[in-house]
């Protein structure tokens, strides 16, 4: 039988990141919090695309973008089947992480992450 081996090795491991904001600040990565705690108390994941901006910071589901080529603000926000789009005003685009810039998030509003 032969043995079948993977096209590609799975290098970008920052799309399995995840950040709660807890009310007060953001919580990022792994081992800082007890994720089934925070389900529990209704704080909601906000996971990593594994995309970077334009400036190289990870771009989160919630995160405020603003697009080169856009004048509005768009929300990153994950589909039912797992895409991450931007959103904003009705209208819908694909993420292009070096053509967008994180202006802030949905739990701060702009500015702080």
């Amino acid at each position: 039988m032969k043995k079948i081996e993977p096209k590609e090795k799975m290098e970008n491991l920052d799309r399995f990141k995840v950040r709660i904001w807890d009310g007060k600040k953001m919580l990022n990565g792994f081992g800082e919090f007890d994720m089934t705690a925070m389900l529990e108390r209704g704080f909601k994941p906000m996971l990593c695309t594994g995309l970077r901006d334009s400036v190289g910071e990870l771009i989160y589901e919630g995160d405020l973008l603003e697009a080169n080529h856009e004048l509005d603000t768009f929300e990153v926000i994950r589909e039912k089947s797992g895409r991450f789009i931007m959103i904003s005003k009705g209208k819908r685009a694909c993420i292009v992480g070096d053509r967008v810039s994180i202006v802030g998030n949905v739990c701060t509003g702009g500015g702080a992450r």
